[in-house]
C-alpha cells in the first residue's frame, strides 16, 4: 500500500483574513476610529495663537470626525442592502 500524500494548505496572509471581515464590521471599525481619534485629539494641545486658528482646527476635527461617522454608516447600510438583494 502507497502512502497518501498530505494536502498542503496555502498559507492564510494578513490580507486574507481582512477581507474574510463583513462590511457591517469595517463600518463599526470606521466609525468607532472617527470617535476615539477625535476624543483623544481633544487632549492635546492646540498650536494655535489666536482663537480663530483654534477654532479652525476644532472644526477641522469635527469634519474628519463626521466625515469618518458617514463613511462608517454607508458601509453599514450598504451591507445590509446587500444582504436582501442576495
Amino acid at each position: 500500500m502507497g502512502k497518501k500524500k498530505k494536502k498542503i494548505a496555502p498559507e492564510e496572509t494578513g490580507m486574507d483574513r481582512l477581507k474574510k471581515i463583513a462590511l457591517w464590521q469595517w463600518g463599526l471599525i470606521v466609525i468607532f476610529s472617527a470617535v476615539m481619534s477625535n476624543i483623544i485629539m481633544n487632549f492635546v494641545p492646540m498650536e494655535a495663537s489666536s482663537s480663530a486658528e483654534r477654532r479652525g482646527q476644532a472644526l477641522g476635527r469635527l469634519i474628519v470626525m463626521l466625515l469618518g461617522f458617514f463613511i462608517g454608516s454607508a458601509m453599514i447600510i450598504v451591507h445590509l442592502v446587500r444582504s436582501k438583494r442576495k
